[in-house]
């Protein structure tokens, strides 16, 4: 004769039936009544996984959007009794969170990644610390002053979270990059030297992988992005200035704090390193030396110009801005206007 038990998880079916199939509420009643019905001790870790993904897609939608924390939330303690009874389940949890980030629910997926994260022996533990740090720093890009101060503990875990991804594979790039944006969102004194250190971190690693790395579009915007911030960090305006002016070259300082260089296509090799010395010499730092710049049109081919321009005489006449003006201005002489004719 079959157990009580054994007649509810049979009758437990339908509820991973409903969860499958998107009947979330179907399913949460279903996990209820077998909980209700069942010995405690009968119950396994994958049952309350069941019910928390069920509660979990009713509370937030397709969109990512929060509409029910009260459901969220006793999802949290479900996973956290799944883990209880089968620590094995955190590659689930990962899931769940990797799912929940990519609808852009940041602070959700942080806190199912955290739950992951207890499982130390888990697969895929370094990326469950990758996620944790990057949905932190993406849930608080737009936040106030006084919503960052109250985020405090957040960002000390996924400042540790980023240092873990780089302690167990060192060569990840993106964690020095972001760890550096983390802590320029936080943007206080001892975040602003740490970031620092994630930025010259991503330069140091980005380096070391070649030429083919280096000439990736994404790493050369980060790239920019990380000796800009580098460069700002260690050099007051007035000290590149002085060293500036000395080798006879002019930057721009629209405050005491940033440098505008200007680019074109006249701009050469020997140009660049001269810029790089300068920024070397006030960081006292070594410079590296660029042999060559890039040979590749930026310009999407679709804007790039097809046909001639400029073919009139008229701008092949005259060769300076000045000698333009004085035919527009012999053109204007030739024409009737109200000041020579109506206005006396």
């Amino acid at each position: 004769m079959a157990s009580a038990t054994g007649r509810c998880r049979r009758a437990l079916g339908p509820g991973f039936a409903s969860l499958e199939t998107g009947k979330n509420e179907a399913a949460i009643n279903a996990f209820n009544e077998f909980f209700a019905k069942s010995n405690p001790r009968k119950i396994r870790g994958r049952d309350y996984l069941g019910i928390a993904k069920a509660k979990m897609s009713y509370a937030v939608d397709a969109n990512g959007v929060l509409n029910n924390p009260t459901k969220f939330n006793e999802a949290l303690v479900d996973l956290q009794k799944a883990a209880e009874l089968d620590h094995r389940l955190s590659n689930e949890f990962s899931e769940l969170g990797v799912k929940m980030y990519k609808q852009k629910a940041y602070l959700e997926a942080a806190k199912l990644f955290e739950l992951a994260l207890k499982h130390k022996e888990s697969r895929t533990y370094t990326l469950d610390n990758y996620y944790y740090g990057q949905s932190i720093f993406i849930a608080s890009i737009d936040k106030t002053a006084d919503q960052k101060a109250a985020m405090k503990p957040e960002f000390e875990k996924a400042n540790a979270a980023f240092a873990e991804v780089i302690k167990n594979s060192p060569n990840t790039q993106d964690a020095y990059l972001n760890k550096g944006k983390l802590n320029r969102v936080i943007d206080t004194e001892q975040s602003k030297k740490e970031a620092l250190l994630d930025y010259e971190g991503y330069v140091k690693v980005v380096t070391s992988k070649g030429e083919a790395e280096l000439a990736k579009e994404a790493v050369k915007k980060n790239l920019l992005e990380a000796y800009t911030f580098i460069g700002s960090s260690y050099a007051t305006t007035d000290k590149v200035k002085a060293i500036a002016e000395k080798h006879e070259v002019n930057f721009f300082y629209p405050d005491a704090e940033t440098i505008s260089i200007s680019f074109n296509e006249t701009t050469s090799v020997n140009d660049i390193n001269q810029i790089i010395a300068i920024f070397a010499e006030a960081t006292e730092k070594d410079a590296f030396t660029v042999n060559q710049l890039a040979n590749e049109v930026l310009v999407p081919e679709n804007l790039v110009r097809k046909s001639t321009f400029l073919q009139h005489e008229v701008f092949n006449n005259h060769h300076s801005e000045s000698q333009l003006m004085r035919y527009i201005k012999k053109l204007e002489r030739k024409d009737l206007s109200l000041n020579h004719s109506m206005i006396s």
